[in-house]
């Protein structure tokens, strides 16, 4: 345990006390926040956060890495545990419970089966159209607490349609509160980043809330209401609580967890990290949260904490999230050449993450994110399917060096004798694509001969190889000649055993040997 500290200095204690005091002032406010996203009360983000922050200390492999909540994670968990039970119940939050433990234990046996390579299917673009629809549709969620309205349900744009139809029903010390706060969020985190803004927020929140008596009206409160605070409720800290998963649910909740752990897209290192971010931590958030709800705590204390200062938190929290410059630089990745080779394919990575976005949007975060990751795959397929194959010149005053004319018109092709280069690798899928590409220039006026320059091919399939050594045959038949060029040692493996059944097709180590073999053959 604690083998992060071995080698520890006492020099560093004066700067760690500072870097924890700072971490509270962070965690405190986001903990009471993202509570109210995962749809459970403020108050467990803090009877939850401690625990699994020194766990991961005693069991995690890094001294610098802080384990804390994700408006992500929280969002994802909302929305896993609604399809169970109804938010505000004791079910609701005894699944929550649940599926925090679950989670971490679906991470441990992901790691020990080795499944890390799953999370290689979820590209950066694809998280980032996700976290940025996550991030909207969080904030739509938040809104009418910041305005003081009811919230009402449904997907991104029907919270924001049910926002504007409500905002006659504005409760004005609650909006001029919110926005006062959020000012405060985003200025101080501007203008005085070391200063912990939310939390600045808070007990600025809780202040005016108790100076001007607003809590009494039924006004916002602070994350935990005042009013709850001076009870008992605040004043002993929760009782373990036993196993509180329902038989009944364990199948649904089991298969949501790894749907979860799935999106986050949390790489495992080694075993201690594992342990430290598996069910250790999720068992002593689970634990360390209240068996029931106070009695002693009155309803209209945990209405308010929910409507109080978690949402402009929240919204200050997730809005650095929406990254709409990010997606403006993967649409603008698309050059002209590409686009010519490609069309609506050519920007694969913004159209991933835009499918994402809206599929957050429109569908719920899970589905979101798995139609991103279909959209990003069927991309991947269609542009596999059909590669670019260039048309190489001769690089003036370079002797052996070749390049692309559609990139460099003024490369010199050798005459009778076409240079082409697969920028893909070869098998099933692009096969009889790439047979129809080399057919077409082979049948230009005047050529008779074709060069495959395989530099670029990393890998080929029977299927492929068998289309290049009958077409070979083909071509032959029609006093055209195909060789390749600078084949690497996998392609030639796998030619070489297909040959066996089929004529052999000539291999030269350059370019430029096999122009002049042709030029000297003819």
């Amino acid at each position: 345990m604690f083998r992060s500290l071995r080698g520890y200095q006492r020099s560093w204690l004066r700067g760690d006390v500072a870097a924890g005091l700072t971490v509270w002032a962070v965690l405190v406010p986001e903990a009471l926040a993202y509570a109210s996203i995962a749809g459970v009360s403020p108050v467990v983000g803090l009877y939850a956060a401690p625990a699994a922050l020194l766990l991961y200390a005693a069991f995690g492999s890094s001294r610098h890495l802080v384990t804390g909540p994700m408006s992500a994670t929280a969002a994802l968990s909302a929305a896993a545990v609604a399809q169970l039970a109804t938010q505000g119940s004791d079910q609701f939050v005894q699944l929550t419970v649940a599926l925090a433990i679950t989670t971490g234990v679906a991470a441990v046996l992901a790691g020990l089966l080795r499944l890390g390579f799953l999370a290689s299917f979820i590209s950066e673009p694809v998280l980032k159209g996700f976290i940025i629809g996550l991030a909207l549709t969080i904030v739509a969620g938040q809104l009418p607490k910041l305005f003081g309205v009811e919230g009402g349900q449904g997907d991104f744009f029907e919270k924001l349609w049910d926002l504007v139809t409500h905002l006659g029903d504005t409760h004005w010390p609650t909006l001029a509160l919110g926005l006062v706060s959020l000012a405060l969020v985003l200025g101080l985190r501007r203008l005085a980043p070391v200063v912990p803004g939310s939390l600045v927020a808070v007990l600025f929140g809780i202040v005016v809330v108790w100076a001007l008596g607003l809590d009494d009206r039924g006004s916002t409160s602070s994350a935990i209401s005042t009013a709850a605070c001076r009870r008992s409720a605040c004043r002993r800290w929760p009782r373990p609580t036993t196993w509180p998963w329902p038989v009944g649910d364990r199948g649904d909740a089991g298969r949501r967890a790894v749907q979860r752990h799935g999106g986050e897209r949390q790489p495992v290192q080694d075993r201690r990290e594992r342990l430290g971010r598996g069910p250790l931590p999720g068992l002593g958030a689970g634990r360390g949260r209240p068996d029931r709800p106070d009695p002693a705590v009155p309803q209209r204390a945990v209405r308010d904490a929910a409507r109080g200062d978690p949402g402009r938190v929240v919204i200050a929290a997730v809005i650095e999230l929406i990254d709409i410059p990010g997606l403006v630089t993967l649409y603008r990745v698309a050059t002209r050449q590409l686009r010519g080779i490609y069309g609506v394919a050519a920007r694969p990575d913004f159209l991933a993450a835009l499918a994402a976005l809206l599929g957050v949007l429109v569908f719920d975060t899970l589905p979101g994110l798995f139609i991103g990751i279909a959209v990003s795959l069927l991309l991947l397929l269609y542009r596999a399917s059909r590669p670019h194959v260039a048309v190489l010149g001769q690089v003036p005053g370079a002797d052996g060096h070749y390049g692309d004319i559609l990139r460099h018109p003024e490369n010199r092709q050798a005459p009778g004798i076409v240079v082409l280069r697969l920028e893909s690798g070869l098998f099933f899928a692009n096969a009889d694509a790439v047979r129809d590409v080399i057919r077409a220039h082979a049948a230009e006026p005047g050529i008779r001969a074709v060069v495959l320059d395989a530099e670029t091919i990393p890998y080929v399939d029977v299927t492929a190889a068998r289309m290049l050594l009958q077409l070979g045959g083909d071509l032959e038949r029609e006093d055209v000649r195909l060789v390749m060029a600078r084949d690497i040692g996998q392609v030639r493996d796998v030619l070489r055993r297909t040959e066996e059944e089929r004529l052999p097709l000539s291999a030269y180590p350059t370019v430029r040997e096999a122009i002049a073999a042709l030029t000297h053959r003819t």
